[in-house]
C-alpha cells in the first residue's frame, strides 16, 4: 500500500562484502617468520569471494543513497588504523544512518504538515469558540514541532556533508525531493553463505589473535570453522520466511553457536590458553548476530501489524469525510495520523537494524 500522506517509492537496502584480508595478511607478513607464512597465510586469511552481497550499490533502488555512499567512498581517504578493520565500514554505516534518519524525519514533517493543513480546515468550520481555541492551541504546538523537524533535517544534512565531503548546497538539493524510507529486502542476505561472516572484523581479529599466540612453527587453519550452508540455514530461519509479506517467522535461538565447526581445532589446541579465548570470541560473535536477526524479525512482525492498522485508520478517516460534525472528522484524522507515524517508525527501525546487522557481519 502506498502511504496516503507520503510520496516516492520504497527503495531496496542491500549491502555488499568487505575485504580486510589484505591488511591482515600484510600485518602478519611483518610479524611472522617466512617459513610459517607460506604454509598458513593464504589459506587462513583469504577473504570469502563471490558472495551474493558484493557491489551493494547495484541492488539499490535509491539513487540519492547510492550517490551519497559513492561520494563518501571516493572523496574520503581514510588511513587504516586497525589491522582487522576497514574504515570504510564505519564510513558507510555513518552515511547510511544519517540518510535513514533524514528520510524518517522528513516523512514525519510531511505527515505533520498535512495533518496541520487539514486541522486548519476543521478549525475554520467550528462554531464553538471554546473548541476553536482548544484546537488552535494544538495547532500552534504542532507548528513548533514541524520547525523542530526542519532543524533536525538541517543537522543531518550537515552530518552527511561532513561524511561525504560534498558541498552542503549539493547535499541539500539532492535531498529536497521527499522519498520513503529505504526498505531492505534481506532475502539475498539470508541466501548468502554463512562463511561470509569470516569477513567480520571481530572474527578476523579473533583469528589473528589466536594465530599470533601460537608457536611460530605451528600452522593453523581457521577458515573452515563455519559450515558450508546459507545464512538462513545457519541461523535456523525458515525457507519460506519471505514468501508472503505478512509471514510471521522466527530464528531458532541458540542453534547457531552449535553449528560452529570447532572440533578439529579443539582436539589440537584445547590445552592452549589462546584457544579458549578464540572459542569464546567466535561463540559470542555468532550469538550477537543471532540476537540482531531475532530483533529484526520482531520488528518485521510489528511493521506488518502496524501497516494493517494504518490502512484501517486511513479507511476510517476517508469514511469520516462525509461527517458534518467537524469534531468527529478531526478525531478520525488524528487516529489516521498516529497510525501512520507508528508504521513509519517501524519502517525506520527495521532499516536501521539492517544497517547494524550488515556492519556486524562485516559486509558493505
Amino acid at each position: 500500500m502506498k502511504r496516503r500522506l507520503l510520496y516516492g517509492t520504497t527503495s531496496l537496502l542491500l549491502l555488499g562484502a568487505c575485504n580486510p584480508a589484505t591488511t591482515v595478511q600484510n600485518t602478519l607478513n611483518t610479524a611472522r617468520p617466512v617459513a610459517a607464512q607460506s604454509d598458513v597465510l593464504p589459506e587462513a586469511f583469504m577473504s570469502q569471494q563471490g558472495t551474493t552481497l558484493e557491489s551493494w550499490w547495484s541492488f539499490f533502488g535509491d539513487d540519492v543513497f547510492d550517490r551519497l555512499i559513492s561520494s563518501a567512498l571516493s572523496l574520503n581517504t581514510q588511513r587504516v588504523t586497525h589491522t582487522y578493520l576497514d574504515p570504510k565500514i564505519d564510513l558507510i554505516s555513518g552515511v547510511a544512518h544519517h540518510y535513514l534518519e533524514y528520510r524518517y524525519v522528513q516523512n514525519q514533517r510531511h505527515l505533520l504538515n498535512t495533518y496541520i493543513d487539514e486541522l486548519d480546515e476543521v478549525i475554520k468550520g467550528m462554531e464553538s469558540d471554546r473548541e476553536r481555541t482548544k484546537r488552535k492551541a494544538e495547532h500552534d504546538l504542532l507548528e513548533d514541532k514541524a520547525k523542530q523537524f526542519l532543524k533536525r533535517e538541517g543537522a543531518l544534512i550537515a552530518g552527511m556533508t561532513s561524511l561525504t565531503k560534498l558541498l552542503p548546497e549539493f547535499v541539500e538539493e539532492i535531498l529536497r525531493e521527499a522519498q520513503d524510507i529505504p526498505q531492505a529486502d534481506v532475502t539475498l542476505l539470508f541466501a548468502s553463505p554463512a562463511r561470509i561472516m569470516m569477513n567480520a572484523p571481530e572474527v578476523i581479529q579473533a583469528r589473528m589473535n589466536f594465530y599470533m599466540a601460537l608457536p611460530h612453527s605451528a600452522p593453523v587453519d581457521t577458515k573452515n570453522i563455519l559450515p558450508d550452508m546459507t545464512m538462513s540455514g545457519f541461523f535456523g530461519i525458515p525457507d519460506d520466511a519471505y514468501l508472503t509479506e505478512n509471514a510471521s517467522w522466527r530464528v531458532v535461538e541458540g542453534g547457531s553457536e552449535q553449528r560452529v565447526l570447532l572440533e578439529n581445532l579443539k582436539s589440537q589446541y584445547n590445552n592452549v590458553p589462546a584457544y579458549k579465548a578464540f572459542e569464546t570470541s567466535i561463540s559470542a560473535y555468532v550469538t550477537d548476530v543471532e540476537k540482531l536477526i531475532t530483533e529484526f524479525t520482531h520488528v518485521q512482525v510489528q511493521k506488518n501489524v502496524l501497516k494493517k492498522a494504518a490502512e484501517k485508520s486511513e479507511g476510517g478517516y476517508k469514511s469520516s469525510m462525509q461527517y458534518t460534525d467537524k469534531a468527529k472528522r478531526n478525531a478520525a484524522q488524528g487516529d489516521a495520523y498516529k497510525a501512520q507515524l507508528a508504521w513509519l517508525r517501524a519502517e525506520y527501525e527495521a532499516s536501521k537494524m539492517l544497517v547494524d546487522l550488515y556492519k556486524k557481519i562485516g559486509v558493505y
